[in-house]
């Protein structure tokens, strides 16, 4: 849906509200929060920042409670990647909820998480593409 939101020459938040419903009715905490990563960025592209910035902030407090840190970190990770598309100050705050609720871990995925916001964060890597 989320796609479609981002390509459509129809109305995209209608389109976008679908995907959120979508996610809404995924399985567990990680499909509810990282599923919404696609609608936030299409909302960026096609020029509706404020509601991309709502899904986002919600999609982050689905986010937090993922049990246990590995799925949360990569949620988060997803989140964050689609935040840099709405703007530095919007990636550097969930740059922030993912080091107070993903602290350092043992885990390796949550390790990458990390290391992977840092190198975006500094220039080194940029976030993933969602549509192509």
């Amino acid at each position: 849906m989320a796609w479609a939101a981002r390509f459509t020459d129809a109305d995209p938040v209608a389109i976008a509200r679908l995907a959120a419903e979508a996610a809404a009715n995924g399985i567990d905490a990680y499909q509810r929060s990282a599923g919404r990563a696609w609608e936030i960025v299409a909302l960026a592209d096609r020029h509706h920042p404020d509601l991309a910035e709502l899904a986002l902030h919600e999609a982050v407090a689905i986010a937090e409670g993922i049990q246990p840190i590995s799925p949360r970190s990569e949620a988060l990770l997803l989140l964050f990647q689609a935040a840099c598309y709405l703007g530095p100050n919007h990636a550097k705050w969930v740059a922030g909820r993912f080091h107070t609720i993903c602290p350092e871990a043992k885990r390796w995925r949550a390790k990458r998480a990390r290391r992977e916001i840092h190198r975006i964060l500094a220039g080194e890597s940029q976030p993933r593409l969602f549509f192509w």
